[in-house]
């Protein structure tokens, strides 16, 4: 057994249900404007820490007029050089923001 079998035989005697991403996950379809962020409230890829160190403020504003929303709850994936693994979610509110 390799150590993923080792821990679900340990911590999931019963097994690990698996599902579809898209069954427990979604994309937001909530837009915001970009004149409504500023260095704090803006998320984008270059703000997301590696390793799932959490986000810092932005050190620029978009150049888009539309971006994604995003609220409390949400869970942020950079998505570019995904072995980078930044991963931020947001727990308490901020204000809508947008990525």
């Amino acid at each position: 057994m390799n150590r993923i079998d080792d821990l679900i035989a340990e911590l999931c005697p019963s097994g690990v249900r698996y599902a579809a991403l898209s069954a427990i996950a979604n994309y937001s379809t909530t837009r915001v404007d970009a004149s409504e962020l500023d260095e704090t409230s803006f998320v984008g890829v270059d703000n997301l820490v590696a390793d799932k160190g959490g986000r810092v403020d932005a050190s620029y504003l978009p150049n888009t007029t539309r971006l994604t929303a995003y609220l409390p709850g949400d869970t942020l994936l950079g998505n570019i050089r995904p072995y980078l693994k930044k991963v931020w979610r947001l727990f308490t509110i901020e204000g809508v923001v947008g990525v």
